[in-house]
């Protein structure tokens, strides 16, 4: 018996047996410095999933990461998670890359969810996020180290067709 993944989803949970336990979703990203400049070539994770031709997220619960590849260790540095995907800014941008945003879009081929009786048809996964950030400073005071953490919601938007032209 066939089972095929349930819209919006494209790839069965599990069905990948390179990489058992997951559920690869295929991605759009777009870094941008603090000047809103893209980068030249297009943008993943680094290091890529192996046989992964584009960025794809394949975890129920998944930590992005955003350094340097070279100080990239085997488990996110705030969550401690060892589920999680890195963009590598400074190869992308250059050293305009430690300040900037990144757009992952989440509306792929076949990210489309089933019409609803009004006949609106959203486009996309659904998802949640945030960036947490910590801080330390050495110099406060002779002595005393300052750690200092940040927790941001991040900025959505969201897609919806409809038969008649008007979504609700």
């Amino acid at each position: 018996m066939f089972l095929a993944a349930i819209p919006p989803f494209t790839v069965l949970f599990g069905d990948d047996s390179a990489n058992p336990g997951t559920a690869c979703e295929k991605v759009g990203l777009n870094e941008y410095d603090r000047e809103e400049r893209t980068p030249q070539r297009v943008t993943g994770f680094s290091p890529p999933r192996p046989g992964a031709n584009s960025p794809v997220l394949c975890w129920e619960a998944q930590v992005v990461t955003f350094q340097p590849t070279a100080s990239v260790g085997a488990a996110s540095p705030i969550f401690g998670s060892p589920l999680f995907t890195n963009v590598d800014t400074l190869h992308d941008l250059g050293a305009s890359g430690t300040s900037g945003w990144v757009n992952i879009t989440l509306t792929g081929a076949g990210h489309l969810l089933t019409a609803s009786n009004e006949g609106n048809v959203f486009s996309g996964l659904p998802v949640t996020g945030f960036l947490a950030k910590d801080f330390t400073n050495k110099n406060v005071t002779p002595g005393i180290l300052g750690n200092y953490a940040g927790l941001y919601r991040h900025r959505t938007s969201r897609t919806c067709t409809n038969t008649n032209g008007v979504c609700s």
